[in-house]
């Protein structure tokens, strides 16, 4: 958000701690907009709920390259936390909140402002080292009552109705809002003189954060990222002041992936509370609507039985296409499991998954595939009216003679266009390059397939299988690999360290910590000031990422790899 440098100097609204470069503003600079671009266009926001709930603390550790200081503000949010937040909320929930609303002074920026600028990077693989803390923080702001609908307001030092050409747009970020505008009337804010533009807004699923924030004597209203918005109106009620009315509405698309299982990104509609009389008012007319219809039915009745002539039905069909999926369909029972996912991904999830013969797609809850077991064909898919819903069937044909199709396997042992069913150990987001590694640095990981589910995972494996037991996808990208004992048995004096205890083309097997985006230069700093970590492997996987690890191990223990950038070493 803009951020105008301007410091209370009232006693009443400046609090510090031991530490004199930490200090709370007055000013919650959330309140004014960065800017009004209207990116459209972006991925959905998906990916990061498959990761655990863990404590703050470690959650923030992969922050530590974005901003170097991430772990003492930790400590001060935790050290302001109660051991029993309101809310129902953990202490980390609730200290995860209280750390996005503080404020510090230094060149790094408070936290909210990176992780909103991620959220609007069309790169979204600039929101991974985000995908902790995003787990524990919406995790947290999910669980929040949502307000009942009202008005909110936020505001921007500028004149932007002449940026806002379309009549929807999506804010992709964290948007904090006010229900109060005399706060932003406040000199702290817009002021009341100079160009200023209002933003009202009718919001659906808004949460108040101010038991959480730091800012508790404010109704902070939040806003979720992806919050789809339409705009009503534009107003000019006063010189150089200009107001845009909005109101929020579901989007038909996933845009944002709920934290969790079962969780709400909108309130549900409560049809009781409606009042008995606004119900009654419909009375007559239904009554009378009612009479006139039985009518007509007795009056059809009559006239069809006259009829000597029988209306042919025509059938409808669906209409399947090459890869076995189609639209405006529909398998009944049958139900495996489900997940939140967008419908391109619906396909590649149910073929990931153990027993998974096809599947059904639905807009429900923002996106929802319900895989299915058991053995079917097109034949049983029925016709439905909603135009929006997917049914397929995975590898219809390819089933019942994998062996059919020639796998072409190469020296490494891995191959295109093919896969391996259930045994499913892990999965990370990682570029199929690396997946091979990664399956061999995972206790356990016997083989793997790679899809491009989530912009590129390895799924990777466990058990005892052979080359038989992959089928052909007809996917040119899917890679499937087994791990060949042998490639880790290349001798360790291969292994050429330095006096600073590391070196190149070298890895250690398993024992993960934590991973940040930073340059091989740092990457033995960062494992020195990450708690735990005791040895690291860097390489070139998303433009440079240090992998911390843990446990005790020595030189002995790492093993060389044919990749001359990696790097590893022991602190």
């Amino acid at each position: 958000m803009n951020k105008l440098h301007v410091w209370s100097t009232s006693r009443d609204y400046e609090r510090t701690t031991n530490d004199n470069e930490f200090m709370i503003r007055r000013k919650n600079s959330r309140l004014l907009i960065k800017d009004t671009d209207d990116l459209n266009s972006l991925d959905p926001i998906i990916g990061y709920a498959q990761e655990p709930i863990l404590p703050l603390h470690d959650a923030c550790v992969p922050l530590i390259s974005i901003i170097p200081d991430i772990l003492h503000y930790v400590s001060i949010a935790l050290e302001h936390t109660p051991d029993m937040p309101s809310d129902d909320l953990t202490r980390d929930e609730s200290a995860s909140i209280r750390l996005y609303t503080m404020e510090w002074k230094g060149k790094s920026g408070s936290l909210y402002s990176h992780l909103n600028r991620a959220l609007r990077n069309s790169n979204r693989q600039c929101l991974y080292p985000w995908f902790k803390y995003l787990k524990l923080f919406l995790t947290a702001i999910v669980k929040l009552p949502c307000i009942p609908p009202q008005t909110v307001w936020r505001g921007v030092r500028k004149y932007v109705n002449v940026d806002l050409k379309e009549a929807q747009m999506i804010w992709w970020s964290f948007s904090s809002t006010t229900t109060s505008l005399t706060v932003l009337e406040n000199e702290l804010y817009l002021g009341q003189t100079g160009e200023r533009t209002l933003f009202s807004i009718e919001i659906l699923n808004g949460r108040s954060i101010r038991a959480h924030s730091q800012f508790n004597d404010e109704e902070e209203i939040l806003l979720l990222p992806g919050t789809y918005l339409e705009v009503q109106s534009k107003l000019d009620p006063a010189p150089n002041l200009h107001i845009i009315h909005l109101k929020q509405t579901m989007p038909n698309e996933l845009l944002l992936e709920p934290p969790f299982e079962g969780a709400c990104l909108y309130p549900e509609i409560d049809l009781s509370s409606r009042r008995w009389y606004f119900r009654k008012r419909f009375l007559v007319p239904i009554i009378t609507l009612t009479i006139i219809t039985i009518l007509t039915i007795i009056l059809c009745s009559v006239l069809l039985t006259k009829r000597t002539t029988k209306i042919p039905v025509i059938p409808a069909t669906i209409h399947w296409n090459d890869s076995n999926w189609a639209t405006s369909c529909d398998f009944p029972g049958n139900d495996l499991s489900y997940v939140f996912i967008p419908s391109m991904f619906c396909g590649a999830k149910c073929l990931l998954t153990q027993g998974c013969t096809h599947y059904t797609w639905t807009t429900f809850n923002t996106g929802s595939c319900y895989m299915k077991k058991n053995n079917v064909s097109r034949a049983d898919a029925i016709l439905t009216n909603d135009s929006s819903m997917i049914c397929g069937i995975v590898n219809g044909s390819q089933q019942e003679d994998s062996n059919s199709t020639i796998i072409m396997w190469n020296e490494n042992n891995w191959a295109l266009s093919c896969a391996f069913n259930g045994s499913d150990l892990s999965n990370v987001v990682i570029s199929s390059d690396y997946c091979d590694l990664k399956c061999t640095e995972t206790p356990g990981c016997t083989h793997y397939t790679w899809t491009t589910w989530n912009g590129g995972t390895c799924w990777m494996k466990t058990n005892n299988v052979s080359k038989n037991d992959a089928y052909n996808t007809n996917d040119s990208i899917t890679v499937c690999g087994i791990i060949n004992d042998g490639q880790l048995q290349i001798p360790n004096s291969e292994v050429q360290w330095n006096a600073n205890n590391w070196a190149m083309s070298c890895d250690f097997l398993g024992n993960d910590l934590s991973n940040v985006q930073s340059t091989s230069e740092l990457c033995s700093q960062t494992c020195t000031q990450t708690p735990g970590c005791t040895h690291f492997t860097w390489n070139l996987y998303n433009d440079g990422t240090c992998w911390m690890k843990n446990n005790n191990v020595t030189k002995a223990d790492a093993f060389s790899t044919n990749d001359p950038n990696m790097i590893c070493g022991i602190i």
